[in-house]
């Protein structure tokens, strides 16, 4: 007799006891921040403990004590963002107040003023995250002197984060989400340089900055290496996370060929540099040794670009599958993904609300769901027999899938669909690792430059080559789908649809199988 479909569901959901805790998790951290200005902090930590007892008292009933568990995982994902946020509510006085800063970002000139992070280093204010912009001054340009990890005393008023005028992008949330608590404009004649002691920065901070160092240092170097602008400007993203060289003509491009996951570091740029490594460390006696070299040196790389949510997204489920080879565990996928968004999201509740953490774990778990399904509607014989066939219909259907999974958040963000992507994703995805295996190749033939100008050459002319190939495909008629609103409830709307037509074609494939 055959078991009905519900509980043949039911038994594989059980698989993935980290899916449910992340989906809990992330939906405490949704309610929570809903309803954060009328439920106190305390309420919620009540709620809480309320549950955790519940779940004590359950024992011989597993069925109330899993229930009671997620609604305390939910419960603490409230708690969780809460508190985030009340952190982030710093009130400021409305006249000027002096202070001093270390600069956390290396400044960039726009228009009239040069724009920097800067984190507060007073004893009152300590660890306190600041945008700020300067007024540049003509005529002695003391700007120009200043630099990331430099300190500065200044004078000016800081204020909480305002939202442009008729502007869709939520600003002031989107500075809360990153750390920062205030903004401030600064005049030319109200700041200086100064000794500022970097001990009243946490020491978190001081690690950061000092890696923040190290990728100045290598971003300058790229561009003395004899490569093209335009190619140092692109090996920049793709390999340091600094788009800041980057033309508007080039950046538009990428987008409009859906390509510009590949300027934004990601699991992909991760992926490669993890490939290297574990080619450089062959296997040995000693694997506990071999992994968590390779396990620091991923997470160095993860410090020197910066942290963005998807490359530490990557990281950790990198440092996940680590961990379960010693101990000889196979690890599934679905729930490595979930650990890594749980460690995230207790680490910074906010997260979620980061553009790159959502597209990061949408692309991920499309694939993660639909690539074995979706590869094996090529006949297998096919692809066994001629493997560059393989490869190539594997780069189709990784495309397609990661496509499906960020599509939606695409156009709630950006109001934009590319419609030629798989064509432009053939051409750059193969190119990307040969450009970033060339870059830091690049860097390695510093004493040889001779060789270097000629890889430098290379390199120049192969993106080159690519820019071109993705200029044609942006020129092709109806590109990109423009001005294109979808509401939150909308992007949730079409991911509904896309995994009920899944389920429907799942169930349909069934029970062809079976008859």
């Amino acid at each position: 007799m055959s078991r009905p479909a519900f509980t043949l569901g039911t038994s594989r959901l059980q698989l993935f006891p980290l899916l449910r805790v992340a989906l809990f998790l992330l939906a405490g951290i949704i309610l929570g921040e809903i309803l954060y200005c009328h439920v106190p902090p305390l309420a919620w930590l009540i709620a809480f403990g309320v549950m955790l007892i519940g779940v004590l008292f359950c024992r011989r009933w597993p069925v109330a004590q899993s229930v009671l568990l997620l609604l305390a995982t939910l419960l603490a994902g409230c708690l969780l963002v809460t508190h985030a946020e009340k952190r982030r509510q710093v009130s400021w006085s409305d006249a000027p107040v002096t202070y001093e800063a270390v600069i956390l970002s290396e400044p960039v000139q726009r228009g009239k003023v040069i724009q920097f992070d800067m984190m507060l280093a007073d004893s009152v204010s300590r660890g306190y995250k600041i945008k700020a912009s300067l007024l540049r001054d003509t005529v002695q340009e003391r700007y120009r002197r200043l630099h990331m990890g430099d300190g500065i005393r200044a004078r000016s008023v800081v204020e909480q984060p305002r939202q442009f005028a008729a502007s869709r992008f939520d600003w002031p949330f989107y500075l809360r989400v990153h750390g920062f608590v205030g903004t401030t404009f600064i005049y030319y004649r109200d700041w200086q340089k100064a000794a500022v002691s970097t001990e009243m920065v946490p020491a978190w901070d001081r690690v950061r900055l000092r890696m923040q160092h190290l990728r100045q240092s290598l971003l300058q170097r790229c561009s003395g290496m004899g490569l093209s602008e335009e190619a140092a400007a692109l090996l920049s993203a793709m390999t340091l996370g600094s788009k800041q060289a980057l033309s508007s003509a080039t950046r538009d491009v990428y987008q409009a060929t859906g390509v510009s996951h590949v300027l934004a570091l990601s699991g992909l740029h991760l992926g490669i540099i993890y490939m290297l490594l574990t080619w450089l460390l062959p296997r040995r006696r000693h694997e506990v040794l071999r992994q968590t070299v390779l396990v620091a040196a991923i997470w160095v790389y993860v410090l020197l670009v910066g942290m963005p949510p998807s490359v530490v997204r990557a990281a950790t489920m990198i440092t996940i599958y680590a961990v379960t080879r010693l101990l000889n565990r196979r690890a599934q996928p679905l729930n490595t993904l979930s650990l890594a968004a749980i460690i995230l999201m207790i680490a910074n509740p906010l997260c979620i609300y980061d553009v790159g953490f959502q597209l990061s774990f949408m692309a991920v778990l499309f694939i993660l769901l639909f690539f074995r399904p979706v590869y094996r509607l090529l006949p297998e014989r096919w692809t066994t027999r001629w493997w560059p066939l393989r490869w190539l219909w594997s780069l189709v259907v990784m495309s397609l899938v990661a496509q499906a999974g960020t599509a939606p958040l695409v156009m709630h963000h950006f109001g934009t669909f590319s419609l030629y992507f798989l064509p432009a994703n053939l051409i750059v995805v193969p190119l990307a690792m040969a450009l970033i295996y060339g870059m830091l190749l690049l860097l390695l033939l510093t004493p040889f430059a001779v060789v270097q100008g000629w890889l430098a050459e290379v390199l120049s002319t192969l993106i080159a080559w690519q820019n071109a190939a993705l200029t044609t495909i942006a020129s092709w008629p109806g590109a990109t789908i423009e001005n294109i609103h979808l509401s939150t409830l909308q992007t949730w709307m079409l991911y509904a649809m896309i995994f009920l037509l899944a389920a429907i074609v799942a169930v349909l494939q069934r029970g062809r199988i079976k008859s």
